[in-house]
C-alpha cells in the first residue's frame, strides 16, 4: 500500500489511499468490520463478522449490488394528512403510512432520480378517498405523466374504516408512476 501524507490536522488524507486485492480497510481497529476488495471489480462490506453486501461491475454483464446475510429495511415515514393536498414524499423512504381523517382532493407523489418500488400503507376512519393522485420527480417538476397510472384505469375506493396498501412502481426514465392497490386488510 502507498504511502498516505496527512494533513498538519491529522484526520484529513492529502492523497489518494489504495487497498490491493484481498486487502481490508478496518473500522474498528483492526476487528470485524471493514470494506474488502475480494477480487476484478467488487467490493465487499463486513460487519461484525458478518459479510452483508457485495458490489460487483460486470462490465456488458451488468452490475449487482449482492445483499448477502442481510436484507434491505427501510425507515417507514409518517405521512401528515391534509385534506386538499397531501404530500408523500417518497424521496426519503421507500415506505409510508397515511392516516385518512377525511377526503382528500390531492395526493401529491414525490418520487426519487431513479426507479423503485414504493408502498404506502393507508388507513381510514371512515368512508375517504382520494380524488387526484399526482406525480413529482426528485427535482419537484411534474412529471411527464402528471398522474398515476392505475391498474383497470381508474382510481382506487378505500375500504371504509380499514386498512389498505397503495403500492407504486415509479418509471423515472419514461416519468410514469403506476399504482396498483390492494384492499380491506383484516385479522380472518
Amino acid at each position: 500500500m502507498a504511502s498516505n501524507k496527512i494533513s498538519p490536522n491529522k484526520h484529513n488524507l492529502v492523497q489518494d489511499t489504495k487497498l490491493t486485492s484481498g486487502k481490508k480497510l478496518y473500522f474498528d481497529g483492526g476487528g470485524d468490520t471493514y470494506i474488502t476488495y475480494p477480487g476484478t471489480d467488487s467490493l465487499g462490506i463486513m460487519v461484525g463478522a458478518d459479510y452483508l453486501l457485495t458490489l460487483s461491475e460486470y462490465g456488458t454483464d451488468g452490475n449487482e449490488a449482492l445483499f448477502k446475510t442481510s436484507c434491505a429495511t427501510f425507515t417507514r415515514q409518517e405521512a401528515s394528512f391534509h385534506a386538499i393536498n397531501c404530500i408523500v414524499d417518497f424521496r426519503h423512504s421507500n415506505k409510508y403510512r397515511l392516516e385518512m381523517t377525511d377526503d382528500i382532493t390531492n395526493v401529491h407523489l414525490y418520487l426519487p432520480k431513479g426507479s423503485g418500488n414504493f408502498l404506502l400503507v393507508c388507513t381510514t376512519d371512515g368512508d375517504h378517498d382520494v380524488t387526484n393522485w399526482k406525480v413529482y420527480g426528485y427535482d419537484e417538476i411534474a412529471a411527464t405523466t402528471t398522474d398515476v397510472l392505475w391498474a383497470g384505469g381508474s382510481v382506487p375506493a378505500f375500504t371504509s374504516g380499514g386498512v389498505d396498501i397503495v403500492s407504486f412502481y415509479w418509471d423515472a426514465v419514461e416519468q410514469q408512476c403506476y399504482g396498483v392497490a390492494s384492499l380491506a386488510f383484516a385479522t380472518p
